[in-house]
């Protein structure tokens, strides 16, 4: 029941029932999910990207990991959208990098590579998902991956599929280093013009 200001004083949990909310009105600890400790990273865009007929770091891609955050089960989320010419009919790659410049230079731990396009104009959007299976120094880490693109067209302009799926998973590598960042670079091939209004990245389920 509610309080005489008409507070909820309980909360259900599907394992334990109900429980009680503490002194400052907050579920206590013990039934806060594992990974609370370090909140969900973000990042997003603020502005229009353009061009990517070469390998091209996609800005607010790239997210920070926070000092020994990184746990088996920890994952990386981007989707970003595409507005794409008649120009440019090269397989597109999405490369997944790990490094601590957060551009660039930074190691490229997977790199997904979609079908070829054709030379039509499409809008549509690239999905990438990211679980640490490992993690650890040296060549403990490993991550896999998954990647997606959905479009406008059926069989032409982006892909020459209605839905190309891909999934890799990563050599060995150290996800010790301190100041890491993760992000994705974006090579749409010789010729491509692609425009980028929105890009969402989020690191979730952290230590």
């Amino acid at each position: 029941m509610g309080s005489a200001r008409g507070e909820i004083t309980a909360h259900k949990n599907a394992t334990s029932g109900y429980a009680p909310l503490d002194s400052s009105g907050k579920l206590p600890s013990s039934i806060l999910p594992s990974g609370s400790g370090t909140p969900t990273q973000y990042n997003q865009s603020i502005a229009q990207q353009a061009g990517f007929s070469t390998d091209t770091y996609l800005a607010n891609s790239c997210i920070p990991i926070p000092e020994s955050s990184l746990k088996i089960g920890t994952r990386y989320h981007l989707i970003f959208d595409v507005v794409k010419t008649a120009a440019g009919i090269t397989a597109p790659t999405i490369i997944v990098r790990f490094g601590t410049a957060g551009a660039i230079g930074d190691t490229a731990r997977i790199t997904f590579t979609f079908l070829s396009q054709s030379g039509v104009a499409d809008n549509g959007t690239f999905e990438v998902w990211i679980t640490f299976r490992a993690v650890g120094s040296g060549t403990s880490a490993i991550i896999q991956g998954a990647a997606q693109c959905r479009h406008r067209l059926q069989i032409t302009g982006l892909q020459t599929l209605v839905s190309t799926s891909l999934q890799v998973t990563s050599s060995g590598f150290d996800s010790t280093v301190a100041n890491s960042k993760i992000g994705v670079s974006v090579n749409a091939g010789s010729s491509a013009a692609w425009t980028v209004q929105l890009v969402q990245a989020e690191l979730i389920n952290l230590v």
